[in-house]
């Protein structure tokens, strides 16, 4: 008997699932576009994305929420609309730059926002799915 489905976990994975090795880098296919807004000090960048977008959800062993694909980076803390970019070893961003995050847990991510972008890297479309959520219209 089936008590419990996650669809939004096994669809698009996260970085938790590649952290246990359950997915590929290629197989994970929910990304976060967020901007960086100021240089900030250091080595630390700050972003447009907060637990408004990603939830509170954050990796223990890393302690990061969240990484930029390419090696771009990790979100090291949050507040509810920005998120602190730690640059680890990568290149400092420029300010107004997109960069594609990978959330820790998908299903976080997806249930905060009401439509998802679905692109096709093979021929460019891109179109919008909506997210159907209990109690929205």
């Amino acid at each position: 008997m089936i008590t419990e489905i996650r669809p939004g976990e096994y669809v698009f994975y996260s970085m938790d699932h590649f952290n246990h090795k359950v997915c590929a880098w290629d197989d994970i296919a929910l990304f976060v576009v967020t901007t960086v807004v100021s240089e900030g000090a250091g080595d630390q960048q700050i972003v447009d994305v907060g637990t408004m977008a990603l939830g509170p959800a954050r990796r223990t062993m890393s302690g990061n929420y969240g990484w930029i694909a390419g090696n771009g980076g990790a979100i090291s803390r949050l507040n509810e609309y920005h998120g602190f970019l730690n640059l680890l070893d990568s290149e400092p961003h420029i300010v107004g730059d997109t960069l594609p995050l990978i959330p820790n847990h998908s299903c976080t991510v997806v249930q905060n926002f009401r439509e998802l972008i679905l692109l096709n890297p093979g021929n460019g479309s891109r179109r919008t799915l909506p997210v159907n959520q209990f109690g929205r219209s």
